[in-house]
């Protein structure tokens, strides 16, 4: 007698190309959430570097500026609202020496900091949250509201350098949190924020 469960072959066959097509859309669904996983973990880093090397442009900087407002020592009372406006008000009186530091400090914002503002603005225009990820997190949400404060920040920092120091060559430098007040400060929690977000989306936060 033959046997009732035994299936004809076409119905075998057509299971066997169903459980395939699954078994290949379920591959394939692994392999894009990781490829989108590593591609985002990459803008990320990129993202982290940019901050680095922007850390360590601003570091140098100020070492100069530092040695600058020092070498003023008569002048320190200029300096009430901050560095910016303590060396417009002493340009005039500053000796070869001093405007030799002023204009390698105005050199650095006018090429560096301005490239690296660049770069940092296009990376914040080109990454919204939502192509970073889509999981819900407190790691998210500062980071998102640290990229929202450096976009604020960046943009007022172009308006200031495009209608302030562009024009004046007795500026060498663009703050915004200095005691003139002028706009948004640099999100200085922005760096520890996109090393959680990093692992984050890496998935070595549970």
């Amino acid at each position: 007698m033959k046997n009732i469960l035994e299936l004809p072959s076409w119905i075998t066959e057509m299971i066997a190309a169903v459980l395939g097509f699954l078994a290949r859309t379920i591959y394939d669904t692994i392999v894009n959430k990781k490829k989108i996983r590593i591609s985002t973990v990459n803008r990320l880093k990129e993202f982290e570097n940019l901050l680095k090397i922007g850390q360590s442009i601003f570091h140098d900087q100020m070492i100069l500026v530092r040695r600058l407002y020092k070498s003023l020592s008569d002048n320190h009372e200029l300096f009430k609202n901050g560095y910016s406006e303590g060396f417009l008000k002493s340009y005039d009186q500053m000796n070869e020496e001093q405007k030799e530091i002023f204009e390698f400090i105005r050199g650095i914002t006018e090429n560096s900091i301005y490239s690296l503002n660049d770069k940092l603005n296009q990376w914040a225009d080109k990454n919204e949250m939502y192509t970073l990820t889509t999981k819900k997190s407190t790691i998210a949400d500062e980071f998102d509201k640290d990229i929202h404060t450096l976009r604020e920040h960046l943009q007022l920092w172009f308006a200031k350098y495009n209608s302030i120091f562009k024009n004046n060559p007795k500026y060498c430098l663009v703050f915004l949190g200095d005691e003139n007040s002028h706009g948004v400060a640099f999100p200085q929690s922005i760096r520890d924020s996109v090393k959680k977000m990093i692992d984050f989306v890496d998935g070595k936060h549970l």
